[in-house]
């Protein structure tokens, strides 16, 4: 029965590994936001599997083996991508596992009593950060630097995500306002001096500006991100290859802090999700909670 119990965690880790594969590979490929949802969902379920098996698997090089199973069957849906960076980021996100694994089975070997929310913490915490850090490596290797082009669809997750800090700068802030209005409000916060009637002068000497500088037409009543994404793209034609190095690795820290921000969210999602799996687990007796006699060392003064 133990035996059967633990090819089930094996083949249900490995089973989850490949759907995160799956889901990741489309989102590199072709940036569609299906895809992108389902790798948050499918790396959430795993993330809330992981959990469970700290709990249950005590020896680490059983641990050690499937998380590098479980990394190596996702890099199976990634080998068009550069295999240094590839290997780099496999091997980082395995160290990365594996201290999660690690932290947590020295939280329940040092603990009396199943204390849930404090093994959830310290294991999620540093295992989202590899899958995290895996990620953004994978994804960064796979943009050409002879012809780079930035979709819309990470403009816009950038600024829906970071929207309530900017309105707190710029009031009256949103994804959904034109290029022009908000030209208008870095005008305004710049020179609050500047009569009203002098605004719009203003304004149109900034964008007149920016076409000269990047060559395009931005139209005034334009979406913000549709302007951002010309302005963007229409910049990098004109920047050396040598130099694009330098803006795929700011990108790559914007986009890892940008994701790793949410972290405190998705930690209690997996939670939650991680909690009714192991009350289910406990309930069909797939594993039972057992009680052990310890000796506890203490110091006192006779």
């Amino acid at each position: 029965m133990l035996k059967a119990k633990l090819t089930t965690l094996i083949l249900v880790g490995l089973l989850l590994a490949a759907v995160v594969g799956y889901f990741f590979s489309g989102f590199v490929m072709s940036h569609n936001s299906l895809f992108l949802l389902g790798t948050a969902i499918s790396v959430a379920v795993y993330l809330a599997f992981f959990l469970i098996r700290v709990l249950l698997i005590k020896e680490w090089w059983l641990s050690f083996a499937l998380i590098t199973a479980e990394i190596l069957i996702i890099d199976l849906f990634l080998l068009k991508s550069p295999l240094i960076w590839l290997l780099g980021a496999t091997i980082i996100t395995i160290i990365i596992l594996f201290t999660a694994y690690w932290k947590g089975r020295a939280q329940v070997n040092n603990i009396i009593k199943i204390h849930f929310y404090n093994i959830q913490h310290i294991v999620l915490s540093t295992a989202i950060f590899g899958l995290i850090l895996f990620g953004t490596i994978v994804y960064l290797s796979s943009i050409n630097l002879e012809n780079m082009y930035v979709e819309k669809q990470p403009i816009s997750y950038i600024i829906q995500l970071n929207e309530g800090i900017v309105s707190k700068l710029l009031p009256g802030f949103s994804a959904k306002i034109s290029f022009n209005d908000l030209m208008r409000m870095l005008v305004s916060k710049t020179n609050r001096q500047l009569p009203l009637e002098n605004i719009d002068v203003a304004v149109a000497d900034v964008n007149q500006r920016i076409s000269r500088s990047v060559g395009i037409n931005i139209h005034p009543q334009e979406n913000i991100i549709d302007g951002l994404q010309k302005i963007i793209n229409a910049a990098l034609v004109k920047i050396p290859d040598q130099l694009k190095i330098l803006i795929v690795v700011g990108l790559g820290v914007i986009i890892f802090f940008t994701i790793n921000g949410g972290t405190f969210i998705f930690i209690w999602i997996i939670g939650i999700l991680t909690w009714l799996i192991y009350k289910l687990i406990l309930t069909t007796n797939f594993a039972r909670i057992n009680l052990e006699k310890s000796q506890k060392e203490t110091i006192t003064i006779e």
